[in-house]
This record gives C-alpha cells, sequence and structure tokens, in this order.
C-alpha cells in the first residue's frame, strides 16, 4: 500500500507485513472437529508423560492443522505439536490443567480440559542403560529419572567390573551422567554399579536395581568415522586447524563412511554444503605385508596422514602429511614422477613399510570453501601393475571402532514398529528399552523417559530408533 502524496515508485514498494491484530477469519467451509481429546492423569513426580491430541480439520484455504497448548489458560511458547511431552513432570503440576487450541484457516476449536493429579515420588532410580565411545575413557549411563549432585556426581558413588579406575562423573542433563574411566579394554562386557545416587525427591537407587552392563567398542571392518566441523570460512587447510571447534575436538556433525571417501553419493557434487572442515580417521590394517604408496583427490583443500603408533593418530599442524591437495580439482588419482616433480605431493613421494596384521591410524583431512565438495584416499602395494587412475578407495581395510551389542543385560527378542496417523502425528511401539541415534551407524542411547507408545515431533533430517533388553 502508498498513502496519497508518496512519490516512492510503485516498483520499490514492500508487501504488507506485521500480524493481524483483530479480526475474523472467513468461515464458509472451514471446520475443526477434535477427535482426540487430552485426558486426565495420574503420573507420579518426575516420570515423563505425553498429552496428545488429534483433529481433522477442512478449509477451502489449505486443511492443515494447527495446535497451541495452555497451562492454566496461560500460553505455552513453542507448544505448537499435536503432543506435549512433560519431561519431567514436576511436583508443581499436580491440579495443572492442560488444554489445546486446534486451527485450520477459518476455524478454530479449544480441547476440554486435562488434569494432572502428581503423588509424590517414593519409587527409587533405576539406570536404564549406559555406553561407552571410541575414547574408550567415557561411559554414559541414562538414568529413568532426575539425577542429582552430590550422589550423581561423585565417582566413589560408582564402580565398573572387571575393576577399572572411575576418576569422575557429571552430570550432562538431569538423565544422563558421564564418567571418565581409566582406558577400557576392547570388546569386553563391564558391569556399573551404583550407590548412594538419589533423585530430586531423594530416593536413592535400591541395592537390587542398581547395576547395569554394557560392552565397550571394537574394531569394525569397512568402518571411517566422519566429523564435521560447520561454519568455518576459507579454502586453506590451516583455516581448519585454527579454527576453536576443532582445536577443542567438538565437531558439529560425526557419521561413519564405509571407507575413505565422501561426496560419491552426490556425483561428486554439493555433498555437504559450504565453508566446513572435515576429518576422516581409522586404522589401516594391511593384509600384507609390503612397501605401500598413497593416492589422494579431492576439492578442495586435503591432506593424508600415517602413523606407525597403533593408538595415537597424527596431530594435523604438527605433524607432516605423506601427501597433500592444494590446488587441484577433480582430478583422477595421479602417478608420481621420479624424482618427483609436481608440488604438493597428491602421491607419496617415496613408499611406506606396512606389516600385515598392524594397525596404523590414518587421517584424512579436509577443507571445503564453495562449490563441490568431496574427497577419496587409495593405496597401492609396490609392484602392483594397476593404473593410479583404476585405483578402489581404501574400504575393507579400513577399520574403526564401533558398538558390539550388550547393554542392559536380558534375553528375548524386541520390536519395535512406527506409525503416523490422518494428521501426521508420529508414534513409536516397542518392547525392552527404546534407544536413538542421529546417525543409522550409532552411537545409540536410551530415550529418557521413553513411554510406550512414544510420540515423536519431527526435527532435523533424520532420526534412527531401535529397541533392545
Amino acid at each position: 500500500m502508498r498513502k496519497e502524496g508518496d512519490t516512492t515508485p510503485a516498483t520499490s514498494l514492500q508487501p504488507i507485513r506485521g500480524a493481524l491484530v483483530n479480526g475474523v477469519g472467513d468461515p464458509t467451509g472451514a471446520s475443526v472437529t477434535i477427535t482426540t481429546q487430552p485426558t486426565n492423569a495420574t503420573v507420579v513426580a518426575n516420570e515423563t508423560y505425553t498429552l496428545t491430541a488429534a483433529a481433522t480439520t477442512v478449509s477451502p484455504y489449505g486443511a492443515a492443522p494447527f495446535y497451541q497448548w495452555y497451562l492454566n489458560n496461560e500460553l505455552i511458547p513453542g507448544a505448537t505439536s499435536n503432543t506435549l511431552t512433560l519431561h519431567p513432570v514436576v511436583a508443581a503440576d499436580n491440579n495443572a490443567v492442560y488444554k489445546v487450541l486446534v486451527g485450520t484457516l477459518g476455524a478454530t476449536n479449544l480441547s476440554g480440559n486435562a488434569t494432572l493429579t502428581v503423588p509424590a515420588d517414593t519409587k527409587a532410580p533405576t539406570m536404564l542403560s549406559a555406553v561407552g565411545d571410541d575414547t574408550f575413557t567415557k561411559v554414559t549411563i541414562t538414568w529413568s529419572e532426575p539425577v542429582v549432585a552430590p550422589g550423581a556426581t561423585n565417582a566413589t558413588s560408582y564402580s565398573l567390573s572387571p575393576s577399572t579406575n572411575i576418576t569422575s562423573a557429571e552430570l550432562v542433563d538431569p538423565f544422563t551422567v558421564r564418567l571418565t574411566t581409566a582406558r577400557l579394554a576392547e570388546d569386553t562386557e563391564y558391569t556399573i554399579t551404583a550407590t548412594n545416587v538419589m533423585d530430586t525427591a531423594n530416593n536413592a537407587v535400591a541395592s537390587t536395581n542398581n547395576t547395569v552392563k554394557f560392552r565397550s567398542w571394537k574394531l569394525v571392518s569397512g568402518r571411517v568415522k566422519m566429523e564435521r566441523y560447520n561454519g568455518i570460512a576459507g579454502v586453506n587447510i590451516p583455516d581448519l586447524y585454527s579454527d576453536p571447534k576443532y582445536i577443542a575436538g567438538t565437531p558439529d556433525v560425526v557419521t561413519y563412511r564405509t571407507g575413505f571417501s565422501f561426496g560419491e553419493e552426490s556425483g561428486f557434487g554439493d555433498t555437504f554444503g559450504d565453508n566446513y572442515g572435515a576429518v576422516l580417521k581409522a586404522f589401516l590394517i594391511p593384509t600384507e605385508t609390503g612397501q605401500y604408496n598413497f593416492f589422494i583427490r579431492a576439492d578442495d583443500q586435503a591432506q593424508l596422514f600415517l602413523s606407525t603408533n597403533a593408538t595415537v593418530f597424527p596431530v594435523p599442524g604438527t605433524d607432516t602429511p605423506i601427501a597433500s591437495e592444494e590446488t587441484a580439482c577433480c582430478e583422477a588419482f595421479k602417478e608420481q614422477t621420479t624424482p618427483p616433480t609436481e608440488q604438493p605431493f597428491e602421491t607419496t613421494t617415496t613408499p611406506i613399510s606396512l606389516t600385515a596384521g598392524t594397525r596404523y591410524p590414518l587421517l584424512f583431512t579436509f577443507k571445503e570453501g564453495g562449490g563441490g565438495d568431496w574427497g577419496q584416499v587409495a593405496m597401492r602395494k609396490v609392484g602392483a601393475t594397476n593404473a593410479a587412475n583404476t585405483l578402489p578407495v581404501i574400504t575393507t581395510n579400513a577399520w574403526y571402532f564401533g558398538e558390539s551389542g550388550g547393554g542392559g543385560g536380558g534375553t528375548g527378542t524386541n520390536t519395535v514398529s512406527i506409525a503416523r496417523n490422518a494428521q501426521g502425528a508420529i508414534s513409536i511401539s516397542y518392547t525392552g528399552i527404546l534407544e536413538s541415534a542421529d546417525s543409522v551407524s550409532g552411537p545409540f542411547a536410551a530415550v529418557p523417559g521413553a513411554t510406550n507408545p512414544y510420540p515423536v515431533t519431527p526435527a532435523g533430517t533424520q532420526k534412527y530408533y531401535r529397541s533392545r533388553q
């Protein structure tokens, strides 16, 4: 709109923006019918509870429903799903009244009231699960309800069998405790025992239900860990090495590859976007003793490092890479001339001696600026006749740590299923313990306070669930 006398050209006018603060939508042909009302419930304090509503909506302007939950007639900011999860329920929720407004373009409908009755919490907290990681010095415990200091954060409240020193315990969130330990053995079943750990109602963990089992990680063939650090400008490898997140070792995304390669899934195009750095790491375990050359190719810069220490990965920026990709893009693996004439060396300048069955930490670092982003690593034994541009990427002889299973004890077959109703609400039905992860390769951890069925509000790009005893 433009006021009479305003000389702003029509082509430069901005559209009307803002909120309709008072008015009536066109109700013709629009309706909202609430098919599932939120219901009264009795939930013990410190448990998790989910209120659910469902509705059918009709509108000539688009029938998608919207939801807004209220607590004691006050709007709950951000509570705009058909479910409302109270995680956890607290004593102050006793006699709380919840309701939900359901709407579509042209019509709204308000649900009935759902009153929550909250008896005092008299039950003991229970350890649901424990899981290690690839450092072999961290164990994460998930509790059934919130636990508190000082018991939950006292290292002496926990013990490990086989006996392993526990140096610290920290609360990651009210449901989660992370232990720091002496180095665990690989692929070994451990039992954690907890004592003197209390919930917010001062209920102590019971001696009859205070243990949980987990199995430490083991090497898995064809597994390469990929860490991505987003939001780093520049195209040069030092831009990654100097980034605070990289220095702190806190990547934005952790996934697992089947080999030293990424980008092939996008046809070597735009795989993960722009302005990020990545680290691919695995143990190289050759099947034959001999002399080997290594080859890399990438878009943009990349470096390859190899260590002869079976447990310690090289340190980029300090250790010397065995191959570097600095300026070229989109080429095949290339032969190195004798003597080497190309700088930087995308191929090792001299062969490296490797012994069959020995672990060699292999590290591939990458920095993306803009455009296409991908990288690959190959190797070839001296004496082999296959040309560099035909070499396959390193896969089956790359090994990295993964879960061995176990945890929690128990036997039996578990089930998990996912359903979505006509309004788009998702719920997971399961037996055993429900676990989730951001990657299909894990790591998986128990879902704190999960109910059965467990309502899920979709967020992000992917989420994986499984169940176990």
